[in-house]
Order: structure tokens, then C-alpha cells, then sequence
């Protein structure tokens, strides 16, 4: 027998469901007797996701509409286009629905095993048709249309099980070295964490004053350093002609403080700057396209940062690109993000110039007796992280910080010889972590890709064997066809009866 695929479509082999419409002022965010769970777009991703879901009166769903064990949830309209498309099957007994910019797909469970449904849903095929689809006027939208006709390589039921049997096999092996990987990234972090802990409370290299003190010789302890640093300070306020009285920056308050090591001491991030904080400048999206680069918040993070030559660049006159042009050693902060991403900053390297800096951060040039990689470390460990974003201020999914708050965060200043030891073993240590890092990113991506073809072979009939004594997929579908034209309102069905 020919157990060769012959293409079906979905409309053949699946009945498509319409999500539930109900008005938000009917709906809920939290359970309530009487209300229903529903799905929605953001709810779909490599599984369902029950979290954050929105509950509407029982009325508004219909029986069909209650999903079912091996039903497929398509995300069919979306803001954004990576979203449309998107598919994830319900494994478990679950009493819920779905909303109206979804669909559902319902295989016929007696003629398809609906977790072969369900991976081909997952195809890279799958998804390029979507994105064709896609591509016309209505780039964020899938019609039932589009869903019903879509074909799928249709194998003898037997088949789709054995073809199913296999891909999970696969998956479970490769979600065993995905763990795997997950877990080392996730110690990375923690080594990287206490890295930065270690360095600015002097535990990675030896300190100044043990050195010294072994060495029987003098040292500059950090409180003689800072010293000189506000001096310079002063200097520079009258050099730029400051008027009125000088105003010293106000000492960090040391109560409940951590101790410090010997020749450490306390500083405020005010009283080692000599220029700053200053927020950056605010520019239209009239303005993008032509000029001078523009460093954003999305052009870097604590460890990495985009080139100049690959920046946004922005129009504007030439007195605003020299008040914000960034200079090499300044040392940026953001100030205005995510919670996670408030306080991220950068020391700016010849690579990031030239280019000017966005109001979303504050730039701070530090004396040239402060490393500001030193500094930069800090403010990126826990604790300098804790301190930076301690006061910000909070709205809906964003926080921010001001320049008093960047001013204010006390720092543990070490000797400027020590600074530059402990920089560089810093950075000796986390170019280590990151090489490792990047393998193991590098690793999760051949993991992704290894899942698509594994789907590839497995529905271009490659994964599974094959049985000559199953039934042919074309008498399968030819028999599915005939069920479900004899299931049609109005439709008779027996043999008739004759007259007389």
C-alpha cells in the first residue's frame, strides 16, 4: 500500500473556532463565581500561558467555545506582526475559552492525532506561510480564510502517531541540554554578581594598604585621594568662572553603611564628578535620519555598547552637539526605563564617538583621579545597583531616577592604585564569564534550530517509519471527507426507501 502524504487542508481535518467578544467594562482581572478564564494573544508563546488572564461573564461563552484537551490557540490579529500567527495546544483538562482576536483550532481527534496538528503549527513552514499572508494590506491580521486553507502534509493515523512518538523523543532530549545550558547561564550570572561583590568590597586583589604594609612603604589612602578630587572640583568651578558662593557637595551619610577596608573610604558620586550629572538631549522623530550619531538606551547595557558607526543619527544645530557631545571616559546612566534597566550605564570608549546622548539618560564626568570603570562596576553590583535606584520614582511598567538621586549615592572609594588593579582583574574575570556566555547562547540557538529540523524531517516523512499495511492517507482523507459531507445540515443519509 501507498502510505506516501498527500496535502489536506486544515478546514478538512479540524473544525476552526471564533474567539469570545465581550466589552471590557464586562470583563475582569481577577476570578470571580460566575466568570470564565480567557486566553488572549499575549497568553501564547512555546506554551500556554495562564497567567494574566482576563475573566468574562459565563453568558458570553458558548458551549463550543470552551476548549478542549489537543485544542491549538492561534494568535490571529496583534499589534505586531511577530505575534500573528503564533499557535500553542492546550495538554491538559482546563475550563476556559479564548478571546475574539484568536482562533481555535479543534482537530478531529478520531481521524488525526492532534499533537501532530499541534507541531506543525510549530514549522518553520508554518510560520513562513503566516508571514506571506501577513504581508498584505492587512499585515496584522489572519482571516478564518487564511487558517481553513491552509494545507497540512496529511500521513496514515498510525503514522501520525509514530511521527509524533519521535519528535517527542527528540524534544525531550534537546529540553534536557536546553535545562542544562539554562542552569550554567543562570551560575554565570551569579559568578558575574559575585565578581562585582568581591571587587568593590575589596575582596579581589590585594588591597593597598596590605601591600604597603608588607612592602614597608606609604600609600595615598582614598581619604587623602578624595581630598584632592574636591579640590580639583573647586578649581574647575572657578577656572569656569562659577559665581556667588561655592557650594561643596554635602559628604555621604555613613550610617548604616557597610565598613570599609583599610584606606577605603566613603564618597558621594557628586563629590566625584567634576561636571554632571547632566540629562541628555531631547530630539523629535522629525529629526532622525541625517547628522551627528545618537547614543540611546537601547544601544547598550552594563557590559556592551553599540559603535558610533551603527547609532541613530539626529539633526540638530551645532551648539546642541557640542553641550552633549559624549567624550571618552564620561560615564553614562540611564535614568528613565524598565525597572529592570533603570540605573544600566556605560563608560563611553573611542568607539562610541562621535555622538550625543538622549534625554532618557544623565552623563557624569568624573575626576581624572577616579577610574570610571571603577565606578561603572559599582553602580552595577547589587548593592551600588540597591543604593543608585533606592529613591526613583514610579509609574505604570517605568521608573526613574533624577540627577540628585545619581548625585547622592554614596560609593566605596578605594586608592587610585588599587581602582586600577581592581579593574583590571574585573575584567580579566567577566571576559572569562562572557566567552562562556556567548558558548552557551551560541549552544541555545543550535538548539532552536536543531527543533526545526527535527519538524522538517518529521513531516517531509523522514523521522517516523513507515507501515505498507496502514491505511493510505488518501483513503484516510477521502473518508473524512465523507463523514463530514454526511454531517452537513439538510444532508440525508441511509439508503432510500422505494415506492409502492
Amino acid at each position: 500500500m501507498n502510505t506516501q502524504r498527500i496535502p489536506a487542508q486544515l478546514k478538512e481535518i479540524s473544525n476552526l473556532l471564533r474567539g469570545v467578544t465581550y466589552k471590557k467594562q464586562d470583563s475582569t482581572d481577577q476570578p470571580e463565581k460566575g466568570y470564565v478564564p480567557i486566553l488572549r494573544a499575549t497568553n501564547i508563546n512555546q506554551h500556554l500561558d495562564f497567567d494574566n488572564l482576563v475573566y468574562v461573564p459565563e453568558k458570553a461563552v458558548s458551549k463550543i467555545q470552551y476548549l478542549k484537551q489537543g485544542d491549538i490557540v492561534i494568535a490571529a490579529s496583534s499589534g505586531s506582526r511577530a505575534v500573528v500567527g503564533k499557535t500553542a495546544q492546550l495538554h491538559h483538562e482546563w475550563k476556559g475559552s479564548f478571546g475574539a482576536f484568536c482562533y481555535a483550532i479543534r482537530p478531529l481527534a478520531e481521524h488525526t492525532d492532534p499533537k501532530y496538528i499541534g507541531f506543525f503549527l510549530q514549522t518553520g513552514e508554518y510560520r513562513n506561510r503566516v508571514s506571506e499572508l501577513a504581508a498584505g494590506v492587512n499585515i496584522n491580521n489572519l482571516k478564518r480564510q487564511h487558517l481553513e486553507e491552509m494545507e497540512i502534509p496529511l500521513f496514515p493515523l498510525p503514522e501520525q502517531h509514530r511521527i509524533v512518538e519521535a519528535i517527542e523523543n527528540y524534544f525531550s532530549r534537546l529540553d534536557k541540554a536546553v535545562e542544562a545550558l539554562e542552569r550554567v547561564k543562570a551560575n554565570l550570572k551569579r559568578y558575574r554578581a559575585s565578581v562585582l561583590k568581591s571587587a568593590v568590597e575589596g575582596q579581589l586583589v590585594p588591597t593597598e594598604a596590605e601591600l604597603a604594609k608588607a612592602e614597608g612603604r606609604d600609600y595615598e589612602p582614598a581619604s587623602v585621594l578624595l581630598e584632592r578630587i574636591l579640590k580639583e572640583r573647586r578649581k574647575k568651578w572657578e577656572e569656569a568662572g562659577g559665581r556667588g558662593k561655592y557650594k561643596a557637595p554635602a559628604a555621604p551619610d555613613t550610617d548604616g553603611l557597610p565598613e570599609l577596608p583599610e584606606g577605603w573610604c566613603w564618597a558621594t558620586v557628586e563629590q566625584l564628578i567634576v561636571f554632571g550629572p547632566q540629562n541628555g538631549v531631547y530630539v523629535p522623530k522629525s529629526k532622525y535620519g541625517q547628522g551627528i550619531p545618537i547614543l540611546r538606551i537601547d544601544d547598550y547595557q552594563n557590559d556592551w555598547s553599540r559603535p558610533s558607526v551603527e547609532l541613530q543619527k539626529i539633526n540638530i544645530d551645532e551648539n546642541e552637539a557640542s553641550k552633549y557631545g559624549l567624550e571618552i571616559g564620561d560615564l553614562v546612566v540611564n535614568r528613565v526605563n524598565s525597572p529592570s534597566h533603570l540605573g544600566k550605564s556605560v563608560v563611553i570608549k573611542g568607539r562610541n564617538l562621535p555622538s550625543v546622548f538622549e534625554s532618557n539618560m544623565m552623563r557624569l564626568t568624573l575626576s581624572n583621579t577616579v577610574s570610571p570603570e571603577y565606578v561603572q562596576a559599582y553602580l552595577t553590583s547589587l548593592d551600588g545597583k540597591a543604593r543608585l535606584v533606592e529613591n526613583a520614582k514610579w509609574a505604570v511598567n517605568q521608573a526613574s531616577i533624577n540627577q540628585k538621586d545619581v548625585g547622592d549615592t554614596p560609593i566605596p572609594l578605594p586608592p587610585l592604585t588599587e581602582q586600577d588593579r581592581i579593574v583590571s582583574e574585573t575584567e580579566r574575570l567577566l571576559s572569562v564569564n562572557d566567552d562562556v556566555d556567548l558558548a552557551i547562547e551560541t549552544n541555545l540557538q543550535r538548539t532552536t534550530r536543531l527543533r526545526q529540523a527535527i519538524l522538517k524531517w518529521a513531516f517531509e516523512g523522514k523521522l517516523a517509519d513507515q507501515d505498507p499495511n496502514d491505511e493510505p492517507a488518501s483513503e484516510l482523507l477521502e473518508r473524512i471527507r465523507q463523514e463530514r459531507e454526511g454531517m452537513k445540515p439538510g444532508k440525508k443519509t441511509g439508503k432510500r426507501g422505494r415506492k409502492g
